[in-house]
Order: structure tokens, then C-alpha cells, then sequence
């Protein structure tokens, strides 16, 4: 069979983050999103009162990851 290499397996890997984190970016600024998070008790988990700080967070995480990908 077919056995990918390293560089293709963390291509894969650091796409997958990035996908999620690009979700993750947007959910935390939308306003309902946070109100059904804070109601599902997620506030205990995710800072949601600070979520331009988890916003950010979250931007220099996709950042760091795109810079994976290049290199």
C-alpha cells in the first residue's frame, strides 16, 4: 500500500487546525453563539465575557499554524 510521509501527514494535520480554528474564530464573535454557549454551561470552560481576548487567542493560533504550512 501506499505509506504517506512526514511532511504530508503534518500538512494534513496543520490543515485540519486550521479549519477548526477558523471556526472556532468566527462562532466566539457571533453574538447568539455565545449566548446558546453561556447557556449550555460553557462558560465555566471558555472565557466568553472576554471573547474579542479568545478572539485574538485564537488569531495568533492560526497564525502560528500558517506559518507551520509554509515552512
Amino acid at each position: 500500500g501506499f505509506t504517506p510521509n512526514a511532511f504530508y501527514m503534518m500538512s494534513r494535520a496543520c490543515g485540519r487546525s486550521l479549519l477548526f480554528n477558523s471556526v472556532l474564530i468566527l462562532l466566539l464573535v457571533l453574538r447568539n453563539t455565545i449566548t446558546l454557549l453561556r447557556k449550555f454551561g460553557f462558560a465555566t470552560i471558555l472565557p466568553l465575557d472576554n471573547n474579542i481576548y479568545l478572539h485574538k487567542v485564537v488569531g495568533v493560533i492560526i497564525f502560528i499554524v500558517v506559518v507551520l504550512i509554509i515552512c
